[in-house]
């Protein structure tokens, strides 16, 4: 019985091991990966408001807000990146 114990505590070790490296090799960052939002401003990004064609003086969809990027729903569009990217 103390040899199937062991086993199980081994065992049990070994998944938790596996799992701490899993998260430590996953949080890495990928030097080749860029952020895309500064968390200050919209620059690098443009809306696609299409209200906003026959009503200029619309508020904006999107802001920044407390480093968040915030879609206020209305008037509906889109928030595009001037730049194209790939994986």
């Amino acid at each position: 019985m103390l040899a199937a114990e062991s086993l199980y505590f081994v065992m049990k070790i070994t998944i938790l091991l596996l799992c701490i490296g899993s998260l430590v090799i996953g949080c890495q960052s990928d030097p080749k990966q860029k952020s895309l939002f500064n968390g200050k401003d919209l620059q690098g990004w443009h809306a696609y408001i299409p209200a906003a064609d026959s009503i200029p003086s619309l508020p904006p969809s999107f802001l920044v807000r407390n480093g968040m990027l915030v879609s206020m729903g209305k008037p509906l569009g889109h928030l595009i990146t001037d730049t194209v990217y790939q994986n």
